[in-house]
């Protein structure tokens, strides 16, 4: 099983990185921290291939088409060698940097607030920039996936 996630914001550390919702074309938005992450906000990252992946569904990447500074980013099934999907997080910590353009994923206008656009800008620094790379243990995912199927019924 590969390590689980939750981007975290830095700006205001109860809220992290989320969808609206899990499927293509799903837009990206700035969701309720939850301990141990939801299926909305759970995310697997690969530094070799720079995809950041939707947990709940491999299919879906992080993706910012189109390529334009205030561009809100989606989740879109992942198509090989395109650009717009691959992501760098090692270069500059707690900056996420898109291998298309050199933008950084970015909470727009440093709004904290629920369904806040995330989106794709110029890098500043700004603390809406900065995300903690928050790992969900797998026994806690688990639970929280098991407390969520018990939900559903």
């Amino acid at each position: 099983m590969e390590q689980r996630y939750v981007l975290r914001s830095t700006q205001d550390n109860r809220y992290c990185i989320g969808v609206v919702d899990d499927t293509n074309g799903g837009k990206v938005v700035l969701a309720k921290y939850e301990r141990g992450g939801t299926t909305r906000t759970r995310w697997t990252l690969d530094p070799f291939t720079g995809l950041i992946r939707l947990a709940s569904s491999e299919q879906l990447v992080l993706d910012a088409t189109p390529q334009t500074q205030g561009a809100q980013l989606t989740v879109t099934n992942y198509q090989f060698g395109k650009k717009s999907q691959t992501w760098d997080w090692v270069k500059k910590p707690q900056t996420i940097i898109n291998s298309g353009n050199g933008m950084v994923v970015d909470n727009q206008g440093a709004v904290v607030e629920l369904g806040n656009p995330i989106i794709l800008y110029t890098d500043h620094n700004g603390n809406n920039q900065h995300w903690e790379f928050q790992v969900v243990e797998v026994a806690l995912f688990k639970t929280v996936a098991e407390e969520e199927a018990a939900g559903a019924k």
